[in-house]
């Protein structure tokens, strides 16, 4: 996936700076592609970066859709390849801290560093690349000292990193990007067999970008709890009634309210919020096909804080 993704890098972003309002800088062997720190960003560069997060193994689309009263940017995203895709390389499984620097990683160059341990374990995969593509989700660029931490943890010599705040363009869309493997996790956490999915695609709308990286944290959560919507082809149908958001006893507010109401405290938050609003389920081995929980436009504009001006 790591070598994948560099491609897609190179042949995708590093010559088209101006066309995708990027900037790319080099420190020393690594890369940098500044997606929304200075550089302003744009949808074709957030579905560039949602691509590589998955480590070049699914596709990301836009499309317009209408929600309520409004029409929004949506994202829709395909894999025929949802365990790597979405597990090994999408899910933001690193917590990257170094001095004064933090991100929360995704991409291949996880797979490379086998980030987190048991996760890798499970499944017996891994990878060996001369180069790691990893995506931050930060509102900082990492220092040279950070992307030779990352090498160090990688094997590698060469660090491609892609860099996004919460709020920003590019973050609001491949935050929504991860609508099927929010679902996927979830499944994962529930002790799921993650080899029955055979294919994955799902959508979800991209919010608007807020003010501060907290407000767009609750945004975009709420994209995929409130509105998400992902499909499975399973082998055997399962029963995914607790893999949506709505079996989650906090559901029903928007996520900043809720994330507010327990001081803040990640940890303290319900686990099972952090899934699609609804999952549909088809199995190739029977047929049969299912719908599980529902999307809430509602809640959604209320997050949004959308008001009608006549």
């Amino acid at each position: 996936m790591n070598e994948r993704a560099a491609e897609v890098v190179e042949d995708e972003l590093l010559s088209y700076e101006e066309e995708l309002k990027i900037e790319v800088q080099e420190k020393g062997d690594h890369v940098i592609v500044d997606c929304g720190v200075r550089a302003p960003g744009s949808y074709e560069a957030g579905l560039i970066f949602t691509e590589i997060c998955m480590g070049g193994l699914g596709s990301a689309t836009l499309s317009i859709r209408s929600l309520g009263e409004i029409n929004l940017p949506f994202i829709e995203i395909f894999t025929e390849y949802p365990l790597k895709a979405c597990m090994f390389s999408q899910m933001a499984g690193w917590r990257i801290k170094k001095g004064d620097y933090f991100a929360m990683a995704s991409g291949p160059a996880r797979a490379l560093a086998k980030i987190p341990f048991e996760l890798f374990e499970e499944f017996e995969y891994e990878e060996d690349s001369d180069i790691a593509v990893i995506t931050l989700e930060s509102s900082k660029l990492p220092s040279r000292e950070v992307l030779d931490f990352i090498a160090e943890r990688c094997n590698t010599q060469s660090v491609y990193a892609l860099v996004a705040p919460t709020a920003s363009l590019v973050g609001s869309v491949q935050i929504s990007g991860r609508v099927v493997e929010t679902a996927i996790h979830r499944m994962h956490t529930l002790g799921m067999n993650l080899k029955n999915i055979l294919s994955a695609c799902g959508t979800a709308p991209i919010a608007p970008i807020a003010e501060n990286d907290l407000e767009a944290m609750g945004r975009t959560n709420d994209c995929i709890i409130y509105y998400g919507s992902v499909h499975l082809i399973l082998d055997e149908m399962e029963d995914l009634s607790r893999a949506v958001s709505s079996s989650s006893q906090s559901y029903g507010d928007p996520f900043y309210e809720i994330f507010k109401s327990h001081n803040f405290d990640f940890y303290a938050l319900d686990p099972s919020l952090f899934a699609p609003a609804e999952i549909s389920a088809n199995s190739i081995k029977t047929g049969e096909f299912r719908k599980f929980g529902d999307v809430n436009s509602e809640v959604l504009l209320r997050s949004f804080g959308f008001q009608k001006i006549s």
